[in-house]
């Protein structure tokens, strides 16, 4: 199939799981269904009194209208034709609000569900453009082994999704990422390696064995598959075997991020509980109380007992919505909502962005101690207002799919956060390599004359010690990059490398073996392998210092953390036929250059030829298969390489690989000053240290030795050499084969010097051996017989640096680091010791299955006996009658993909809020991204524009960084390989100052609409007129609160925020009417005191403009029997005036109060008000709109000679008697105050 026909194919694939989505969301999507799934019982019925209401509005207006004729029984009035105009203006602006809402829900829920179907449909797109401009070049490598491009995804990295795709018509493996396969497709699987999908074995040419040989997706491959079965054809002997699709991995992918679903946010649910208890509570016990003083209002104190329907529609109806429904609806809430959100994002997005390409370390705040209780550290950045303005409007009017805000409520998760999950080790947590921590090796303390390999080979023919050797471990420290120094200790000389023993060169002379292997078997980007190998690489100095080892650990290229020139790729490790240990690929000649090599110290050496050699060991037939098999399961490999020595023309060989298979090929082991036999003594003590490096989660390979023997010249070498060899096995018979053959070897040789010990001796040694005796296959078996032990390498995974600060602070931040392991339990204590994580009592629980169903599988007695749930299916059940431990413990053992999932689902259904990171190039990520409330994905390898093939980089634009973008698509945040950890918990800290900053700006105001709906109901109670008119109302509820609300965003942190605890996301605002109980106490005094000043402004403009009326005769009772329809002029505009003066000692203490909201917990000295410069400029437009408003309303409405005073204050303060007049200037400001 041609690539276009593939890109076509997948294209297709992906449309249709999209559409198909797309057509289930319209069907779910309706306005009915979102207003039946957001409102109650309740909700519907204080809906239908909104409408009602409206309706009557409309109809007072008409009415108000009408009776302006002149056969009207009611007076003309001035007023009349105002308070209709007003009952129109309110009718059509709410009408239009509603609308709004309606609207802004309908769209925000139906974004909400698209916004990753568009992203996935964007990526797709963008597949199929490469594929059309020749951008979509996959990795390729021949079936002889040799890899064509050079390539960082071509690697045997866990966290690393990627396969090996067959195409017969050009005889190349392409390397594609999971979800680039399509059904059919002829896929390479090496032993070890797990199936991308469900596929069944076959030829090259893609007929199946029969009978078939099925593998599930996510399925080990192993020996014992084939062991049964009457194979027909033998598969490959190169240790790769052919296997066919029979579905798409792409649809699984697909499906299982498109019709995943995550929770609501914490502030949703706060909102959602508030609302709730408004509809539910507060505006039915205000609106009935509002009810019951109007109607007797109604009944009793009318003037007159004929019927009037604009008593009754003002008294009955309109007063009630006046006093409860329209102050207490959240009608301005849903767009309140969406611009903070938007805000919220907006500045979240751009200091992700920020941080990611900022040069400057993360430092802990001044006068900080190492010991103190202190929040992260974090980067000094600056973030463009211009940039954070366009990412709000873009979030606010655009389906923005850059960071998935809506979907994945991006600035409320990160500020809920409780618990962070690390789904993946390598390149996220840890280093993508394992890098070196012990060398293990024989000495016999005899402080003799070193070795070098020519002494190596005379010694190795014959020459043997006869000091007893001891096993000796050392101790060594990969540093990370900020902890490099001028070198390593004792002299090594090499940054990142040190040695802890002080005493190590006492044993350079059995160390001096190793590091030669070392140098020999360097990755060829340094400079020694490359001069040994006979290969060409390009100059380095142009990317970073590499000479003489100082860029040996890590450089740096457009500042970016680099592990690239100390890997060995895996094609020279043959990872085309075979799945190896990661520490094969890691390069350590930094470590040899420690021991006192230098790169000239190889140039002697010649690569002639290398072999990989594996026996594939059939396992015996089980019906138990355990966790821990799998994941130590591997095939015993190891990789020979022959030198010749230009000075003498001598041959050597160096091999490398599995400890079983290497100890098994060794006949001796250098000692420091000879040769000692290999006893079965030696033999217990490496495997001891190779079982117990194991159990401590590392990968230990071994080293060995032999000179080639008679005949071993590079002629011959290069004539007999294959590329590949198995010993010791076969695919189709369960014993170990040529046993006989060895026997017949051993009374052949008995007397050669290279066969000691009941060791396997070997036919080259024989001094009568013809070269041309033996093909290219046995001569390499033979040649592989008979070595000398060197040591032992064992490597671990060690964690990025500042990972097991992060966790720390995360402590103290609220937040649990949890760590899913692949792991047995006792590994995965290991490396969870090195991420600083508790692994003592009740720390880690097994999240596999018992294989019989009874035995607990734990090691430590006392975690048998807290009786902690084996399996992650019996998780709940123990949660619900046992005890909450497994929501506490930080480590979970013999994870995959779906009991991870499964984990992700418990936390959030016992209220936590997950944030989940791991690789963005490990496709059984996806799922778990799409589940947990935010997703961050970590890129394992560097990736930038317009990498190539000899780079060390992954471009941006490959098939592996394709199929990582539909993997990561429901990730809100992407971070390089060399990202701090930090940048996430700075991200945290910006999202809980917003977040708190925004719920205190919603808390006040709710606190204000409560506080006017009670004005307006102490008006009622008092027999008062209506407080405030319609359009006062819609001004204050829609303009001044949400302004005065909106400046909160920008108070300045609080510099404990990272100290608090966040609230989970279950049983919400528990305490909300102790809450009431707050604010109806921070509010009572404007409340009253807003009442006190419209009584007092009643009472005023009455005795200035009609001197022969009774004040308080006239306000408390002439206005309460009347409707506000049949007041006088004089009356009006009374009423109105007072009202106005009103409004503005009622902005004026909500204005105020907004300075005692702006922190939780801070006073006004230590946080004052006008740090808030957004919040002063807020203020001033409220108070200045506030006095434009009135006056524009008293030229427009009432008759401009009617009052002499323009002022409003000059007008409320006039003609006071002195005495009377300071104290009610001293009651004014009193209440202003309070």
């Amino acid at each position: 199939m041609k690539w276009e026909e593939r890109q076509s194919s997948l294209l297709r694939v992906g449309v249709e799981a999209i559409s198909e989505q797309r057509l289930v969301q319209t069907r779910v999507l309706g306005l009915g269904r979102v207003l039946r799934w957001t409102m109650g019982a309740w909700q519907v019925a204080l809906a239908g009194l909104v409408v009602a209401s409206v309706v009557a509005l409309a109809a007072n207006a008409s009415i108000g209208f009408l009776t302006s004729r002149p056969d009207s029984d009611i007076p003309s009035s001035s007023n009349r034709i105002a308070f209709s105009t007003d009952c129109a203006v309110v009718a059509v602006l709410v009408s239009v609000v509603v609308a709004a809402n309606l609207f802004v829900l309908h769209r925000e829920a139906s974004l909400n569900r698209s916004l990753l179907a568009d992203r996935l449909a964007a990526i797709l797109h963008s597949l199929w453009v490469a594929q059309k401009d020749d951008g979509f070049n996959p990795a390729i490598i021949s079936l002889d082994g040799a890899p064509e491009t050079e390539t960082e995804a071509f690697t045997n990295v866990a966290s690393v999704s990627v396969a090996k795709l067959l195409l017969p018509a050009n005889n190349k493996v392409h390397i594609l990422p999971h979800n680039l396969l399509l059904e059919n497709d002829i896929i390479l699987l090496s032993f070890g390696e797990k199936a991308p999908a469900a596929a069944i074995a076959c030829t090259p040419d893609g007929s199946p064995f029969t009978p078939l040989i099925t593998l599930q997706r996510g399925q080990l491959l192993k020996p014992s598959l084939f062991k049964q079965s009457a194979i027909t054809t033998t598969p490959s002997p190169r240790g790769h075997m052919h296997f066919k699709l029979t579905e798409t991995p792409l649809i699984h992918t697909l499906n299982a991020l498109l019709y995943s679903r995550r929770p609501e946010s914490v502030v949703y649910h706060q909102l959602h509980v508030i609302t709730a208890t408004l509809t539910s509570s507060v505006i039915p016990a205000i609106l009935f109380l509002s009810l019951l003083v109007n109607i007797f209002r109604y009944a009793f104190l009318a003037t007159t007992r004929e019927a009037r329907i604009d008593e009754a529609l003002a008294l009955l109806v309109l007063a009630q919505f006046y006093a409860a429904l329209l102050p207490l609806l959240p009608l301005s809430l849903p767009v309140v909502c969406l611009v903070a959100r938007a805000y919220g994002n907006a500045a979240v997005g751009c200091l992700h962005e920020a941080l990611l390409v900022s040069k400057e370390d993360f430092k802990d705040e001044e006068n900080i101690d190492d010991f103190d209780a202190a929040p992260p550290p974090t980067k000094e950045v600056e973030t463009d207002y211009k940039a954070i303005w366009r990412a709000f409007w873009s979030q606010l009017l655009t389906p923005n799919t850059s960071h998935l805000a809506r979907t994945t409520n991006l600035v409320e998760s990160l500020a809920s956060a409780t618990v962070i999950c690390a789904m993946d080790r390598e390149g996220t947590v840890s280093m993508p390599f394992p890098s070196i921590d012990y060398l293990f090796f024989m000495n016999d303390h005899s402080g003799g004359g070193g070795m070098d390999a020519a002494a190596a080979a005379a010694a190795s023919a014959g020459v043997f010690g006869g000091n007893a050797a001891e096993p000796v471990v050392l101790d060594i420290k990969d540093e990370p990059p900020s902890l490099q120094g001028g070198g390593g200790a004792g002299g090594g000389g090499v940054p990142g490398i040190r040695f802890e023993d002080k005493e190590w060169r006492t044993y350079l002379d059995s160390l001096k073996p190793l590091g030669l292997h070392f140098l020999l078997g360097a990755s060829p980007r340094c400079g020694a392998a490359a001069a040994a190998a006979g290969l060409h690489v390009k100059d380095e100095s142009t990317v970073g210092d590499v000479g003489g080892g100082v860029g040996g650990l890590r450089q740096r290229r457009q500042n970016r953390l680099r592990t690239e020139n100390h890997r060995r790729p895996l094609g020279l490790e043959g990872g085309a036929e075979e799945r190896v240990k990661p520490a094969r690929q890691t390069c350590l000649c930094r470590v040899g250059r420690s021991i006192g090599f230098q790169d000239s110290s190889v140039e002697p050496f010649q690569l002639v030829t290398a072999v990989n050699w594996y026996s594939p060991k059939v396992d015996a037939a089980s019906n138990v298969i355990t966790h821990a098999m799998d994941y130590h399961f591997e095939v015993p490999s190891s990789k020979s390489q022959i030198f010749m020595h230009t000075g003498s023309g001598e041959c050597q060989l160096f091999s490398e690989g599995n400890v079983e298979l290497i100890v098994d090929s060794c006949v001796d082991y250098w000692t420091g000053s000879g040769l000692e036999l290999m006893t079965d003594a030696v033999e217990k003590k490496i495997f001891e240290f190779y079982h117990n490096a194991v159990c401590a989660d590392m990968q230990v390979i071994a080293y060995s030795y032999r000179p080639v023997p008679n005949g071993g010249t590079v002629g011959t070498l290069k004539e007999k050499t294959a590329t590949y060899v198995e010993r010791h096995a076969s695919l189709d018979a369960v014993g170990v084969r040529g046993s006989e053959d060895d026997e017949v070897l051993k009374s052949e040789v008995a007397g050669s010097n290279r066969w000691k010990n009941r060791r396997i001796a070997s036919v080259i040694d024989h001094p009568e051996y013809n070269s041309d005796s033996l093909g290219p296959d046995a001569y390499l078996r033979e040649l592989l017989k008979c070595q000398t032990f060197l040591g032992l390498a064992a490597l671990c995974y060690e964690p990025k640096p500042d990972i097991s600060n992060v966790i720390e602070d995360l402590k103290l931040a609220g937040i649990r680091f949890v760590y899913f392991s692949e792991a047995p339990e006792r590994e995965s204590k290991a490396y969870a010791e090195r991420l600083g994580l508790e692994i003592d009592w009740n720390a880690c629980i097994i999240l596999s299955s018992s294989p019989d169903g009874e035995t607990p599988g734990y090691l430590e007695l006392h975690d048998m006996k807290a009786q902690l749930p084996r399996g992650v299916d019996k998780v709940r059940s123990h949660i619900q009658n046992v005890d909450d431990v497994p929501l506490r413990v930080s480590l979970f053992a013999e994870s995959d993909r779906s009991s991870v999932l499964e984990m992700v689902k418990i936390f959030q259904e016992y209220g936590e809020v997950v944030i989940c990171i791991g690789s963005s190039l490990n496709e059984a990520n996806a799922e778990s991204f799409a589940t947990a409330d935010l997703a961050v994905a970590i890129d394992p390898f560097v990736v930038r524009e317009g990498a190539g093939p000899g780079t060390g980089c992954l471009d941006a634009a490959s098939p592996i960084m394709m199929g990582a973008r539909i993997t990561t698509s429901p990730c809100a945040l992407h971070f390089h390989f060399d990202t701090s950890v930090y940048s996430l918990t700075q991200l945290i800290r910006e999202a809980r100052t917003l977040v708190m900053h925004a719920q205190q700006g919603f808390s006040f105001h709710f606190g204000c609409q409560m506080s006017l709906s009670g004005m307006m109901l102490l008006s009622y109670i008092l027999l008062l007129p209506p407080i405030f008119t319609g359009y006062q109302l819609l001004w204050l509820l829609w303009i001044v609160f949400p302004v005065q609300a909106a400046t909160f965003l920008f108070s300045p942190y609080d510099p404990d925020v990272m100290k608090l605890m966040p609230l989970k996301n279950n049983d919400h605002m528990k305490d909300k009417w102790r809450s009431a109980r707050y604010f109806l106490a921070r509010f009572a005094m404007a409340t009253c005191g807003s009442v006190l000043v419209f009584v007092l402004s009643l009472r005023h403009f009455l005795t200035v403009n009609v001197p022969t009326s009774n004040p308080v005769s006239t306000i408390f009772g002439h206005y309460g029997a009347l409707s506000w329809m049949r007041l006088n002029e004089v009356e009006s505009a009374v009423l109105l005036y007072s009202q106005h003066v009103t409004l503005f000692y009622f902005v004026l203490c909500i204005v105020i109060s907004s300075c005692t909201f702006l922190s939780r917990d801070r006073s006004l000295l230590e946080l004052p008000p006008w740090r808030n410069k957004v919040w002063v400029v807020g203020s001033l437009f409220t108070c200045v709109s506030c006095l434009f408003l009135s006056t524009l309303c008293h030229h427009a409405v009432l008759n401009p000679s009617f009052f002499s005073q323009a002022s409003l204050f000059n007008s409320f303060f006039r003609s006071f008697p002195s005495r009377m007049g300071y104290c009610r200037i001293l009651l004014f400001l009193g209440t202003l105050f309070l």
